[in-house]
């Protein structure tokens, strides 16, 4: 698994939350809302603004790693990068976002929206038929985003462990 693949893809989808739209959560047409045709439906309205952004990320801790691996991670994980996020690029929902770039495999477990808290996890393979947990807990708006991933699983060529990542994003102008 691509470490700065996933901090991207997760920044990429979380840095740019908006809910909008006036479709009916009511998919079934039973004139009830269950919670998850309203969680559905907040999916589905997630629209992000097309442009220029500044993702950085702080490597916060790693928790069941060898000492040499959490170097190694606090390197990979502390970055700073900016990119273009295309209108075409937004169409599809949150869902898709979240997992467009991922590995072949994985799954969003949770996706909780109220307000401009958000709260996911999603699972990925890992080497050795074990997977890792990708769980993201923060504020997001259609411009920016401030959050926790926690990745707790295998860790390629390092063993079972946890890391923590803090990853603020904000939109700083049109796509060039």
């Amino acid at each position: 698994m691509n470490y700065a693949k996933t901090i991207g893809c997760g920044a990429l989808a979380l840095a740019l939350a908006a809910c909008g739209g006036t479709t009916s959560a009511d998919a079934d047409g039973d004139g009830e809302i269950t919670s998850g045709e309203a969680q559905a439906a907040m999916v589905d309205k997630i629209e992000p603004q097309p442009g220029k952004y500044k993702s950085s990320s702080k490597f916060i801790k790693a928790e069941g790693l060898p000492k040499e691996a959490q170097s190694m991670m606090e390197g990979m994980m502390s970055t700073s990068f900016e990119y273009c996020l295309t209108e075409e690029m937004t169409e599809g929902g949150f869902e898709e976002m979240m997992t467009r770039g991922q590995d072949d495999g994985c799954t969003v477990d949770k996706m909780d929206i109220s307000g401009n808290d958000i709260d996911m996890a999603i699972t990925c393979p890992a080497d050795e038929g074990e997977t890792m947990t990708m769980a993201m807990k923060g504020e997001v708006t259609s411009t920016s985003s401030d959050y926790k991933m926690t990745m707790s699983g295998m860790t390629p060529g390092m063993g079972k462990g946890t890391i923590e990542v803090d990853v603020k994003q904000e939109r700083i102008g049109d796509c060039d």
